[in-house]
C-alpha cells in the first residue's frame, strides 16, 4: 500500500457579515492509494509524527504536493471532539454517476 503526507483542507473560516472567505483550515494526514492508481484519495488518516525524519517526510510531501482539495470537494468534514480531529463523509452519488 502506498501512502504519503498532505494537507487536505478541511474547513473554511467565514466573515459572518459579508461571508468572504478569511481563511481554508488544513490538517495534516496520511493519504493512502489503495487501488495502485497513484491518485492517493482512496483514504486518510491523522498524521502521527514522532521522528525529526517523518517531519522532514511530511514537509517535503506537503511542498511537492501543495494543499489536497479533493475531500473537500468530494464531501464534508465534522470536528469530533472525542477523537479531536476531523470526520469525513463522502458526497452520495447520483445513479447517474
Amino acid at each position: 500500500m502506498k501512502w504519503k503526507y498532505g494537507m487536505v483542507k478541511v474547513a473554511e473560516e467565514r466573515d459572518p457579515k459579508t461571508n468572504d472567505l478569511i481563511e481554508e483550515i488544513f490538517a495534516l494526514v496520511e493519504l493512502y492509494d489503495l487501488t495502485g492508481e497513484g491518485d492517493f484519495t482512496d483514504g486518510f488518516a491523522r498524521a502521527s509524527l514522532c521522528t525529526p525524519k517523518e517531519l522532514e517526510m511530511a514537509h517535503k510531501d506537503v511542498e511537492r504536493d501543495g494543499p489536497n482539495y479533493y475531500f473537500y470537494t468530494s464531501g464534508v468534514f465534522a470536528w469530533d471532539s472525542d477523537e479531536k480531529f476531523w470526520t469525513w463523509k463522502p458526497f452520495q452519488k447520483t445513479v447517474d454517476e
